[in-house]
């Protein structure tokens, strides 16, 4: 599992520990030289503190770092582990929608539909209306929906939801039911 919060950049990280690793060896030399000159007990025990408290600092960023760096490990091999599924989609996808394009081609061949009736068929399945269709093919509404209904009559369908019905049951698994409420 990849740990969240705030997220530092390597070089921000190692900017970080160096101060700290300057700093606590400027509070060693100087509890060093004030043992040298004799200062007070309080005085040598707040340096103390502070180099003690610089020390925990230090530690803990040297932790975070080892942390970030498992977690960018993670993340990318997450990243990559995604963009190889991504792929495999992909390449899974344009292979099952050839295979569909090939299975509704062969049963229009089947009906014996000609190649306007396909092309029809076709945009009817993709859900466009008479008139949208007639705009494609630069043709008046009323032939496409004379073609429509030669399309129905020769694969012996009411109609368009018919004809879309016809494939996608296909498609759906046996146990896909609607069960009543």
């Amino acid at each position: 599992m990849v740990q969240t919060g705030v997220l530092l950049r390597p070089r921000e990280i190692l900017l970080l520990q160096l101060t700290c690793a300057v700093v606590l060896v400027f509070s060693i030399f100087d509890i060093v030289h004030d043992v040298k000159i004799d200062s007070s007990f309080f005085h040598l025990g707040i340096d103390a503190f502070l180099a003690l408290l610089i020390l925990i600092a230090l530690v803990i960023l040297i932790y975070r770092a080892k942390v970030n760096g498992r977690n960018i490990a993670k993340l990318q091999t997450a990243y990559s582990d995604a963009k190889k599924q991504i792929e495999i989609t992909s390449a899974e996808k344009v292979l099952i929608l050839k295979g569909i394009g090939e299975y509704i081609d062969r049963q229009f061949n089947i009906w014996k539909l000609s190649s306007a009736e396909k092309e029809i068929a076709m945009l009817l399945l993709k859900g466009l209306s008479h008139i949208e269709i007639s705009e494609i093919r630069q043709t008046s509404e009323r032939t496409v929906r004379q073609q429509s209904l030669n399309i129905y009559a020769k694969a012996q369908l009411k109609g368009r939801s018919d004809l879309a019905a016809f494939f996608l049951e296909d498609f759906l698994s046996p146990d896909a039911t609607i069960k009543p409420s």
